[in-house]
């Protein structure tokens, strides 16, 4: 875990951000609360590629029992990483020092915590610091996209797509040689149109209209 981009997590200011978590922390089931941040965290570093190392103060079962090392390192792996801190200064003394050992080794560091006086304010120079929410929104728990995004493209060939779909309006039959024209022919309608018939003929005019209009679109921009 010393190369490319590094979270480093002050796991119990989270535990605090959260209501849920910071229920189970006040039942006296710390370490339940702990168990799930650290499945969450864990899915998302798997997830997402991104390595990350959490880390508590000393406590619970998974760190007693005391021995030489001032801490413990569990779920150690390629991307996710737990440390439980002991002796003095706790996980705060324990991040700041990994923070400047790991941006030494080349890592680009970023703290998540909400500590800001005895924490962010200590980091060492080049160690980047968020807030728990801001982290969590940009990462581990974004906002779902909207579904429906613009249309890319021009009006104008949209339009000339849906004309060029539209079928073309039936050609009238040809008059015989010498025939009178039908206007002159034609019975004078003693009833009104139906229902359909205005249908089909507000529908063949506006068919014309977008026609001509699709004409004077294909002229100007011969003419330009």
């Amino acid at each position: 875990m010393s190369a490319g981009r590094l979270f480093i997590l002050d796991g119990h200011n989270i535990l605090k951000t959260f209501e849920d978590l910071r229920h189970l922390q006040a039942s006296d089931r710390g370490e339940e609360a702990r168990g799930l941040l650290q499945d969450r965290i864990e899915e998302f570093a798997t997830l997402r590629g991104k390595r990350v190392l959490l880390v508590f103060d000393g406590g619970g079962r998974e760190a007693a029992g005391g021995g030489r090392h001032e801490h413990s390192r569990l779920r150690a792996g390629s991307l996710f990483e737990v440390v439980y801190s002991r002796g003095d200064g706790g996980a705060d003394r324990l991040i700041l020092e990994e923070a400047r050992r790991r941006a030494e080794q080349g890592a680009a560091v970023t703290v998540v915590t909400d500590d800001i006086q005895t924490l962010a304010m200590a980091l060492p120079r080049g160690v980047r610091h968020v807030g728990v929410r801001e982290f969590w929104l940009a990462h581990v728990d974004p906002p779902p996209e909207e579904d429906e995004k613009p249309v890319a493209g021009r009006f104008a060939d949209i339009e000339e797509a849906l004309l060029a779909l539209e079928p073309a309006p039936p050609v009238p039959p040809r008059r015989a040689p010498g025939a009178a024209p039908e206007s002159a022919t034609a019975t004078p309608r003693s009833q009104p149109l139906s229902g359909e018939a205005l249908r089909q003929e507000e529908l063949r005019r506006k068919r014309e209209r977008g026609r001509r209009r699709h004409d004077r679109m294909r002229h100007r921009r011969s003419d330009s």
